[in-house]
C-alpha cells in the first residue's frame, strides 16, 4: 500500500501570503526554522530560538507577541484524536504555518489570527459548531486554512473548517460592519475570472480539477446554496424537459428549524430543482461524460475526488468518501495562486490593505461567501418572490438585515463597473425607456423649514416624488428620506447618503415581508410588491451614481458628497 502523506498549501489564504505547496514533514519544519533566521536577523523577530513559544516580533514601531502555547488539557481531551498528531508536533505546524505568511502581513493580523486559533483549541467542539456559538473569531479565513491543511481526508477537520464559516458573519453582525466598495469588487474580479478561465482553458487536467469551484460558483450564483449542500448534489442531477434543463440540488431542513436531526440525507435533506442556463448544463454533462469511467464515491455525489488527488499524481486516498468541504476549500486556494496570481497577473490583497478597486487588485473570497453575495445580488436585480422565499432562509433574521446594509455598496461597485465600460465604448447606459440623460443642474426651490426641494415634479405642483417618500413609522412624504430633499440648498449630486438609505430601508421591508410569509403572517402580493420598490430605488442610485460621475467629468473635477 502506497503511503499517503497529506499535502498542506500555506498561502493564499484570507490574508496575502507567501504560496507554497509541500507536505506537513519534517522537511517543511526546517523551512520554517530558516525563515525565522532571516526574520531574526533583519530584525524582525526578536527571539534567537524557533523552539520558544512566544515571541516577540517589531515593525519599527511597535512590539507584537505571538504566543504559541496551546491548553494542553483541552488539545488532547478534544482535539489530538481529530489531528492525530501530538501538541508539540501541532506547535511545530503552527509556528511554520505562520512563518509563511511572515513578509506579507502585519504583525498585529498574525497575532489576532494565532489567537483565534489558540481560543478554538481550548474549546469544545460542539460550541464550535453551535448554532449560537459565542466565540469570538476575528478573522476566520486564516483558521479555516489552516485547519484544511492538517488532512483532506478527516471529515472531523472538515466539520470544523464549515462550521468556521459562520464566524464570518457572526463576527460582522456583531461590529455591524459593512463590506467596502473593494470587497464586492473582488466577488465581481472572481465572477470574470473564473469564467474566463473555464472559457479559455482547454486542459483537461486542469479543467477537472477546478471544475468544483466553477460549478459552485455559477450554481450559488443562481440559488444560493450553502457549501455542504452544494457538495451533496447527487451523481444523477440533470433532468430535461420542454421548458428546460433542470438541476436537483440538495437543501438542509435542519438549519434552524428545531427538527429532530434522522442522519440520513434523506430525511434531513429534501431536494429542489433548479432551472439552469444552457452553459451550466453542458458544463455538467461534459463533467459527468469525462468521469463516467470511475467508481461513484460512497454517497453517490455528483463531485468525484480521484482528479482532485490526480492534482499530486496520487490516487484517491483510502478514507475519501465524497469531495469535502476541506477539498473545495484547497481547490479555491490553488485558484488564487495558480490562476488569479500566477496566470492572470492580480494582486492579492492583503487582510485589511486598502486597495482601489478600479485596479486589479483582488481579496480573499470565502466558500460561504457565494451564498451571500447571490442572495443580495438578486434582491437587487428584483429576483422573484419564490426566489426570495429560498434565499432569506437565515434563521436570524438580524443577519439577514445585515446583507440589506451591503445592497447599496454592491450597486455602487456594479455602477462604477458599468461606467467604465461606458466610457470604453464597450455599452451604452439607456435607463428605462429614456433615450438619453441631459446633464445639467436641477433648480431648487426653498421649503417652509428653510430646507430645499429639487423636485421636477414637486414645483410642478405634482406630489408623486413626495409619495415615494416614507418615514421611519410608515409616514408618506417624509422629506428627510426622500432622494430630492437638500438641507443647504447644495447640489443633487451630494445626496448619495438618501439613496443608500433609501435601498437599505427598502431591502430591510422585503425581508421582513418574506420572513412573515414564511412564518404564515403575510402575504406574497406585498412581497412582489416590494421587490418592485427596491428595483426602483435600485435603479434610481444607479442613475444618479452615472449622472453624477457624467457632470463630474465634464466640468473636470471631482466632487465629494456633502
Amino acid at each position: 500500500m502506497n503511503e499517503i502523506i497529506p499535502h498542506v498549501v500555506l498561502g493564499t489564504s484570507a490574508v496575502r501570503t507567501l504560496t507554497v505547496t509541500e507536505p506537513f514533514s519534517v522537511e517543511m519544519v526546517e523551512t520554517a526554522r530558516t525563515l525565522f533566521k532571516e526574520m531574526n536577523r533583519k530584525g524582525v523577530i526578536i527571539n534567537d530560538s524557533f523552539e520558544d513559544n512566544r515571541w516577540m516580533t517589531t515593525d519599527e514601531v511597535s512590539r507584537v507577541t505571538l504566543n504559541f502555547g496551546f491548553n494542553e488539557l483541552s488539545y488532547k481531551k478534544w482535539y489530538e484524536g481529530c489531528f492525530g498528531i501530538p501538541l508539540s508536533q501541532f506547535v511545530e505546524y503552527t509556528k511554520a504555518f505562520y512563518m509563511h505568511l511572515f513578509g506579507s502581513n502585519v504583525l498585529k493580523m498574525l497575532q489576532t489570527s494565532l489567537n483565534d486559533i489558540r481560543r478554538i483549541i481550548r474549546t469544545d467542539p460542539e460550541e464550535v459548531y453551535g448554532v449560537n456559538a459565542k466565540l469570538n473569531i476575528v478573522v476566520p479565513g486564516v483558521c479555516i486554512d489552516f485547519f484544511s491543511s492538517f488532512s483532506e481526508d478527516n471529515e472531523r477537520v472538515s466539520e470544523l473548517a464549515e462550521a468556521l464559516e459562520q464566524y464570518f458573519y457572526i463576527y460582522a453582525g456583531k461590529n455591524g460592519k459593512q463590506r467596502t466598495l473593494s470587497r464586492f469588487n473582488s466577488y465581481l474580479n472572481f465572477d470574470e475570472a473564473i469564467k474566463r478561465f473555464w472559457k479559455e482553458c482547454d486542459d483537461t487536467e486542469m479543467r477537472l480539477f477546478y471544475f468544483p469551484l466553477y460549478i459552485w460558483w455559477e450554481v450559488t450564483a443562481i440559488m444560493p446554496t450553502r457549501p455542504k449542500e452544494f457538495l451533496l448534489t447527487e451523481r444523477d442531477c440533470l433532468t430535461t424537459d420542454a421548458t428546460g434543463t433542470y438541476l436537483k440540488l440538495r437543501k438542509n431542513r435542519l438549519k434552524g428549524s428545531g427538527r429532530s436531526v434522522h442522519y440520513k440525507l434523506d430525511k434531513d435533506y429534501y431536494t429542489i430543482n433548479v432551472k439552469i442556463p444552457e452553459r451550466i448544463s453542458k458544463a455538467l454533462q461534459w463533467y459527468l461524460d469525462e468521469t463516467r469511467d470511475y467508481d461513484d464515491t460512497s454517497i453517490n455525489t455528483l463531485l468525484i475526488t480521484d482528479t482532485h488527488y490526480w492534482k499530486w499524481r496520487q490516487k484517491k486516498h483510502e478514507n475519501s468518501r465524497f469531495l469535502t468541504y476541506v477539498n473545495l476549500n484547497t481547490i479555491l486556494r490553488y485558484f488564487y495562486a495558480e490562476v488569479l496570481e500566477g496566470m492572470y497577473g492580480y494582486h492579492i490583497a492583503g487582510y485589511g490593505e486598502v486597495t482601489d478597486y478600479d485596479a486589479k487588485n483582488i481579496e480573499r473570497i470565502h466558500l460561504g461567501d457565494s451564498r451571500h453575495f447571490s442572495m443580495i445580488s438578486l434582491m437587487q436585480q428584483g429576483g422573484t418572490p419564490l426566489l426570495a422565499m429560498v434565499m432569506s432562509g437565515h434563521e436570524d433574521e438580524e443577519m439577514s438585515m445585515h446583507y440589506a446594509t451591503n445592497m447599496s455598496t454592491l450597486v455602487e461597485c456594479q455602477t462604477m463597473r458599468m461606467y467604465r465600460e461606458i466610457k470604453k465604448g464597450n455599452t451604452e447606459f439607456l435607463l428605462s425607456t429614456m433615450p438619453q440623460l441631459e446633464i445639467k443642474d436641477r433648480k431648487k426651490v426653498k421649503l417652509t423649514d428653510g430646507t430645499y426641494c429639487d423636485s421636477v415634479l414637486f414645483q410642478n405642483a405634482n406630489m408623486e416624488d413626495c409619495y415615494k417618500a416614507y418615514g421611519p413609522d410608515g409616514e408618506m412624504g417624509y422629506c428627510p428620506g426622500c432622494r430630492h430633499h437638500l438641507t443647504d440648498g447644495k447640489s443633487h449630486f451630494g445626496s448619495k447618503s438618501v439613496y443608500e438609505r433609501e435601498i437599505t430601508e427598502r431591502a430591510k421591508e422585503l425581508i421582513t415581508a418574506v420572513n412573515n410569509v414564511r412564518n404564515e403572517r403575510g402575504c406574497m402580493e406585498t412581497v412582489g410588491e416590494l421587490v418592485l420598490r427596491l428595483k426602483d430605488a435600485t435603479n434610481g442610485y444607479q442613475q444618479f451614481l452615472i449622472e453624477k460621475k457624467m457632470k463630474e467629468e465634464a466640468n473636470g473635477k471631482t466632487e465629494t458628497d456633502q
